[in-house]
């Protein structure tokens, strides 16, 4: 109770130094009161139906992206889905990719009780799926007091962030023991989950989902239109730079430049891992001086109707949401960002599943064990800075087998570790039987 307490006013007092900037994200970056209305827990009230419902929790888009298998094999279990998101990306992805399996997509509520407890009232889950490492002890609590089961999917707790989740181990602890199911993707992850508190007995190594995702292929047109833009025929290299970060697309410049002094006449897209960063980096473009294109500048019907142009362009800027996954389908070889500088690193597995030559920087924390078995296979290379980058992306520009080979071995791993949504779906269905036949008891007796 006393750690309840502690945690309670703990929040509040974080809550209270981070609200005017909360406040100031929202009008700068024009987000409706609809989102700060339902994270306060005032969620539209969902009627009681005769099936299940599951509430499935992803921070944002990769998260999304990631459990694509797991919510597809939910929906095939007649199970009515709610989908929460925390970040305005996240829902915009949601509601594009999911609308037709989901019955609600909401914003998930700030873990003040009193927000969680009118959310609960309003959704009614029969049980709750957190993905990743989504710990909010209020949200896990209010659930066990209701008696909905919660299960972790894809669990994973990075090296960043372990040794945090230590430092409040005390209050972590209560709330994980009153999780039913954690579903890990590696061992050392439920590792680290037993060394915080975790129920070893309630711990299953089920592998990682994003082996099993199969990318939402965009039309082919959005592909043909960024090659025409560029330039870039079947015989024009094309790197698709993806997920990038503050500080990356200077140096993916330089390294654009350099490789042109070889004589060697590379195309790229860079698509910006954050919305709000669009017209930051249409900025630098401009300053570097280098021709470039955006994709808003087109509307959809831009890729159903053939473009006709006589001008080309050095640089595509993938300024939407949603769209990265289908163009790396395009690329001749492929940069995975937030990893020349520290930011944890972005999933290489979409690319691989596209069988890409993929590069990355010396900063993947958060996917470390992917990085390291691409690494150890020889189907990705890891460079340390820039001039590092230009030097192994020359090398894979004139290298046809070279790019073969490590094609070939990037798609061989993504099929030998699929399984991860079956084995999932195996812990999730144990407790959907279980809630079968009290959910029905409870719903005659209203």
């Amino acid at each position: 109770m006393l750690l309840r307490w502690f945690y309670n006013v703990a929040l509040t007092l974080f809550f209270l130094f981070y609200s005017p900037l909360f406040f100031f994200q929202m009008i700068r970056h024009r987000k409706t009161t609809a989102s700060l209305k339902q994270r306060l827990g005032f969620l539209p009230r969902l009627p009681r139906f005769p099936k299940l419902r599951a509430w499935v929790h992803a921070v944002s888009v990769g998260e999304l992206l990631a459990i694509h298998p797991l919510i597809q094999k939910l929906s095939e279990e007649n199970l009515s889905l709610v989908i929460s998101t925390t970040t305005a990306a996240g829902n915009h992805v949601a509601r594009e990719r999911y609308a037709d399996l989901a019955e609600a997509i909401v914003f998930f509520p700030f873990d003040f009780s009193f927000c969680v407890k009118r959310s609960l009232e309003a959704i009614r889950p029969d049980f709750f799926l957190m993905v990743e490492t989504e710990i909010w002890p209020n949200f896990i609590w209010n659930c066990a007091r209701r008696r909905i089961p919660t299960v972790m999917v894809n669990g994973r707790i990075s090296d960043h962030s372990f040794p945090r989740y230590l430092l409040i181990r005390r209050l972590l602890t209560p709330a994980l023991r009153q999780v039913h199911r954690f579903c890990m993707q590696t061992t050392e992850d439920a590792r680290r989950l037993i060394q915080l508190g975790a129920d070893p007995a309630r711990i299953r190594v089920t592998g990682n989902l994003k082996y099993d995702i199969e990318p939402l292929r965009r039309p082919r047109r959005l592909n043909q239109l960024i090659r025409e833009l560029l330039g870039a025929g079947s015989k024009v290299p094309l790197l698709v730079a993806g997920s990038t970060a503050s500080g990356e697309e200077k140096i993916l410049l330089d390294v654009l430049r350099e490789i042109r002094k070889q004589r060697v006449a590379l195309k790229m897209v860079i698509a910006p891992r954050h919305p709000e960063r669009f017209r930051e980096v249409a900025d630098l473009l401009q300053r570097e001086e280098f021709t470039f294109i955006r994709r808003s500048f087109f509307s959809d019907s831009d890729l159903i109707h053939p473009l006709r142009t006589e001008v080309t362009y050095d640089i595509f800027l993938l300024d939407s949401i949603g769209e990265l996954t289908g163009v790396y389908e395009a690329a001749t070889a492929v940069f995975v960002g937030k990893s020349l500088v520290p930011g944890g690193g972005q999933n290489i597995l979409e690319p691989a599943y596209f069988g890409k030559p993929i590069l990355f920087g010396p900063y993947m924390d958060n996917f470390r064990e992917i990085a390291e078995t691409f690494l150890q296979q020889e189907a990705a290379i890891q460079v340390i800075d820039g001039p590092e980058l230009a030097q192994h992306l020359l090398e894979l520009l004139r290298n046809r087998e070279l790019r073969a080979a490590m094609s070939q071995r990037a798609s061989k791993i993504v099929s030998d570790n699929r399984g991860a949504a079956h084995n999932t779906m195996h812990e999730i269905r144990e407790l959907v039987d279980r809630q079968q036949s009290s959910a029905i008891r409870g719903r005659t007796d209203e």
